[in-house]
């Protein structure tokens, strides 16, 4: 949840405004928060060393394990954490993680049995 850095403000994830694509999300977080656009970019590179699109990524793949550790499916589970393509859920969790989703889901799902 994005209120971890802007204290007390309950951002949301991604704004509907912008379809999640991350392309304006500096603006809709800026709008949310109450600051300006170089605010929240000055504060996601202080406080967590990445820029917007970088901490996106991030976030979707975080919100998307949360969704797998639910029982989620690996497509619906990207969907609801704001990938616009299955394609992007592989290569960011590839990239990021260096594991497939699926392999994830399998990961969750042996150590929860």
């Amino acid at each position: 949840h994005a209120g971890d850095i802007f204290s007390g403000k309950n951002i949301p994830l991604l704004d509907a405004a912008n379809g999640g694509s991350g392309l304006e999300i500096g603006d809709s977080l800026a709008k949310a928060a109450g600051v300006s656009e170089p605010e929240v970019r000055h504060t996601l590179h202080t406080a967590r060393h990445v820029d917007i699109r970088h901490w996106v990524r991030l976030r979707r793949v975080r919100w998307t394990l949360r969704y797998l550790r639910q029982g989620m499916k690996v497509a619906a589970a990207g969907e609801d954490a704001g990938f616009e393509a299955r394609g992007q859920v592989a290569r960011d969790f590839g990239e990021l993680l260096g594991v497939t989703p699926q392999q994830c889901r399998a990961a969750l799902h042996a150590h929860s049995v």
